[in-house]
């Protein structure tokens, strides 16, 4: 009766106590009869240490808590992961500089792959593993529960449902559970005479810029890195000019989402919904959404701007009194 046995909280470890003395006041001695019986009158049947237990007969370790019986750990299982091998969150809106300043060239507007290129990897889930504790009485582990399967267009899922390959180059978005690959067209040059009009279905990036009075139609949205001058460009999605625009008085840009650009000169501009500049010089600006002009050096000088949502601006006209409507 001296014997001790704990059972530990979370029902995985079996104590046991041996007295340094019996009843009688002599050294304490306990078989492993008497070791086993102790154990089960507390419930313990399982992860039992026989060695130890024969040690503790043989040799006692007295007034020492010692473990005799450890259970099996459970091991809880992991939920079904995807692994996206394409940046799903753009960076739509410049960065302001420490020194008020603000960086166009710092936007993302569209993240692209090319046919072939793997761009999402499933891992799926692992099952979890059912402990045992002492008393012999399971301990359950949280299940690893399965995705279901992306939607979309234009990627092809493997056999074995893990890996999805894009079929087509273009434009890839996610938008919930569904991933869209859509055809972009693509200049790597500047647009003018040599390459002509451009009128496509989808979006267009142009890596240089659009002069010599061409026309561009986009589908989608609109990215021109470079200087745009002496043009007409639309866009029913959004248009982003990293490098701003010097019209000459006849220049026209309308969106039928938003617009962003560095700084706008002698241009006719309309959105249909919220633009965002540093500057506007001379120009009509018709928006359906809010103007924004960023950083400290903003300013409209000349020409005039509406908006249905408001209009902020550090700067309006200037001293030499150019007329300047708002």
């Amino acid at each position: 009766k001296l014997l001790k046995v704990r059972i530990s909280a979370d029902g995985m470890q079996a104590f046991i106590t041996l007295p340094r003395l019996d009843n009688n006041g002599e050294r304490a001695v306990y078989s492993v009869q008497d070791i086993m019986q102790a154990l089960k009158e507390h419930g313990v049947i399982y992860g039992i240490d026989q060695d130890m237990v024969l040690k503790l007969a043989q040799d006692p370790i007295p007034g020492r808590e010692v473990v005799v019986a450890t259970g099996k750990p459970f091991r809880d299982g992991l939920p079904g992961e995807f692994e996206y091998r394409f940046q799903r969150n753009l960076n739509r809106k410049p960065v302001e500089m420490p020194d008020g300043s603000v960086d166009y060239m710092s936007i993302k507007t569209v993240e692209t792959v090319q046919e072939g290129d793997v761009i999402v990897v499933y891992h799926p889930a692992i099952q979890g593993e059912d402990g045992i504790l002492v008393n012999g009485k399971s301990h359950p582990a949280k299940k690893g529960r399965d995705l279901p399967p992306l939607g979309g267009k234009n990627f092809t899922r493997s056999e074995d449902g893990n890996t999805y390959t894009a079929d087509i180059s273009g434009k890839i978005e996610i938008h919930g559970n569904r991933i869209t690959i859509s055809p972009v067209y693509d200049v790597q040059d500047e647009v003018g005479t040599k390459v002509g009009n451009i009128d496509f279905a989808g979006d267009v990036i142009i890596h240089g810029g659009v002069t010599n009075g061409v026309y561009i139609n986009a589908r989608g949205n609109l990215t021109v890195m470079g200087l745009v001058e002496n043009c007409m460009l639309h866009a029913d999605g959004d248009i982003f000019l990293l490098k701003g625009v010097k019209g000459n008085g006849k220049t026209m840009i309308t969106a039928g989402g938003n617009i962003t650009a560095q700084f706008i000169e002698y241009s006719t501009v309309r959105a249909g919904g919220d633009i965002m500049a540093d500057v506007f010089f001379k120009s009509k600006v018709i928006c359906d959404g809010i103007i924004t002009l960023s950083g400290k050096f903003s300013s409209v000088v000349g020409g005039s701007m509406s908006a249905v949502g408001g209009i902020e601006c550090y700067s309006v006209g200037n001293e030499f009194g150019v007329k300047t409507e708002i």
